[in-house]
């Protein structure tokens, strides 16, 4: 998941080896925000992370309603950017809105520190 999320983000790039096989390096990005102050990087990561619809839009409706969004809020989202591999399987529509709401907490929460 965090290598995913890593990749998504540019921060990471995947790379195969013949004879040593599979490793991830850190892109230049990557060892820029390193480099940052805490709070820098807090906010360069929030950056990234807002780029990617669904979060951007939860965080727009959290802002539009004046609370934060709910699991049937973010599943209407992740249908209307065309989330892939949404199944109808409870657990992963779940698991996938927790890690918005979480996102979208650890975000807002960002303003405090």
């Amino acid at each position: 998941y965090y290598t995913s999320a890593a990749q998504c983000y540019s921060l990471i790039t995947r790379e195969y080896r013949r004879g040593e096989g599979v490793f991830y390096k850190l892109t230049n990005d990557a060892i820029r925000i390193l480099g940052l102050t805490r709070k820098q990087r807090s906010l360069e990561i929030a950056k990234r992370v807002l780029q990617q619809p669904i979060f951007a839009k939860s965080l727009r409706l959290y802002f539009e309603q004046g609370y934060p969004v709910n699991k049937e809020q973010i599943v209407e989202i992740m249908k209307q950017v065309g989330v892939k591999n949404l199944d109808n399987e409870k657990d992963t529509i779940k698991r996938r809105s927790q890690s918005v709401k979480s996102a979208i907490r650890w975000i807002m929460e960002l303003q405090r520190t």
